[in-house]
């Protein structure tokens, strides 16, 4: 029997796909947490914040789509994660985030949020990467004047604590250097350090890296500004800080022996990487390294132990 277009219907031959039915196409995370991140900058903008019931319209969204069966690539989600910071959302919202992305990227996303975060919404930046203009460069030593004057009457006024707590420093510099939105890879570090300790990362370590065998110094080799020769430079002690996340095996002195899911997250140059990357970046990095790969702890958080959720700097207002 034929229907009323003329066209005989019939069932599809095994094997046939049926030309009446759209192919199909996995979601799109990228376009998805766009669309989210746009919505939740826009309500933060509109109203100062973001309001309970937009929360949960936000976690219904995310619902719906991990349902669907979508993922969210290591781009999509620190974007999202980052967003979700700047707004100051509900954690429900960052837990609701990961739970799209693969469990093995989890702390990887939380790292180049950690990063993004701290460039992108906090606008932290350094005085001694050597590409500002002498206008951008007069203003961040004026910002960062006034950051070692903070943190220096909060240590008259705190002495004890600045003596024998080393996590309020950390929480109070990271404090103070998105205040004054300064800081050089010691700030940037802890900034990034509180921001993976709220969100329980740990094991986390701040470190630096070791000074050289039998205290001599290095002469490095840096290309000139304009990339016409090289200058020889020589470096007393390395003087750098980072964070590691995640290490759980091995020697914190000798990168090789960790297990492979640790991370190195640097936002003073701007990356987040795994162990076999590090003699690569520190030589990229040699005017603050030296090229130097051993490591060591300023302040470990060790697994389940708390982290406060800000310094109570006096100083600030």
């Amino acid at each position: 029997m034929q229907a009323a277009t003329g066209i005989q219907k019939t069932s599809p031959t095994p094997g046939e796909r049926r030309i009446d039915a759209p192919p199909t196409r996995p979601p799109d995370g990228s376009a998805f947490a766009r669309e989210l991140e746009g919505d939740l900058r826009q309500q933060f903008a509109v109203h100062d914040g973001i309001a309970d019931g937009f929360v949960a319209q936000v976690l219904g969204r995310l619902a719906d789509a991990a349902r669907s069966g979508l993922k969210l690539d290591l781009e999509a989600a620190s974007r999202l994660l980052t967003v979700s910071a700047a707004c100051r959302c509900d954690v429900s919202v960052e837990r609701a985030i990961l739970q799209m992305v693969e469990p093995q990227q989890h702390q990887e996303a939380l790292g180049l949020a950690a990063v993004r975060h701290i460039h992108d919404d906090l606008e932290v930046a350094a005085t001694n990467q050597g590409h500002l203009t002498a206008c951008a460069q007069t203003g961040l030593n004026v910002r960062k004047a006034n950051y070692l004057s903070a943190l220096a009457r909060d240590a008259q006024l705190n002495f004890q604590r600045h003596r024998d707590d080393p996590g309020y420093v950390i929480a109070l510099q990271s404090s103070l250097a998105a205040q004054f939105g300064v800081g050089e890879c010691g700030e940037q570090a802890s900034l990034a350090f509180s921001f993976l300790a709220a969100r329980g990362v740990r094991p986390l370590e701040l470190v630096k890296f070791a000074p050289f065998p039998d205290g001599q110094p290095v002469t490095v080799r840096l290309p000139l500004p304009d990339g016409d020769g090289e200058e020889r430079v020589d470096l007393r002690a390395p003087d750098h800080v980072m964070v590691v996340a995640g290490r759980t095996h091995g020697q914190l002195a000798d990168f090789r022996t960790w297990n492979t899911s640790a991370l190195i997250v640097d936002p003073h140059q701007d990356c987040v990487y795994g162990p076999p990357e590090l003699p690569r970046r520190s030589f990229d990095n040699r005017q603050f390294t030296g090229g130097a790969t051993m490591l060591v702890a300023k302040f470990t958080l060790a697994e389940g132990e708390p982290w406060p959720a800000r310094a109570a700097a006096t100083t600030q207002g």
